[in-house]
């Protein structure tokens, strides 16, 4: 809940690094896109909707083992080598969009409300102006 206050107040909103870590200790595709939501960030949360099948099997994969529901060698039998680089490039994938649209985020200064971006940008202009 203070999430969501301290985004919607006036002063500069700080997130902890705790008041997420339990959702996060498993990175769904519903968490990337939680995630894309609750911070404002528009449009697509993947580059490839089916990645969010690929992504849900990977952590469930991992839970498996990781609670002892599964062996790793039972869960690993399931994969060729092929489906791991297929899904190490996947992977990767999404992580570079990820990023991108952070960066794209940040840039275009979508965490200011619009009324105001337009002077934090030309602020940041004037400064790289600068001699």
């Amino acid at each position: 809940m203070q999430l969501f206050v301290g985004l919607s107040g006036h002063d500069k909103a700080i997130v902890h690094d705790n008041l997420l870590s339990a959702e996060l200790q498993n990175i769904w595709a519903k968490s990337i896109q939680d995630a894309f939501t609750t911070f404002g960030i528009t449009g697509d949360y993947l580059s490839n909707i089916a990645s969010a099948n690929h992504i849900d099997k990977l952590v469930d994969d991992r839970n498996a083992i990781a609670h002892g529901r599964e062996r790793p060698e039972t869960v690993g039998s399931n994969y060729t080598t092929g489906d791991i680089d297929d899904l190490i490039i996947r992977i990767e994938s999404e992580t570079q969009f990820f990023i991108s649209k952070l960066k794209q985020f940040y840039n275009d200064r979508e965490f200011i409300r619009r009324k105001h971006r337009t002077r934090y940008k030309k602020k940041e202009s004037s400064a790289s102006n600068a001699p």
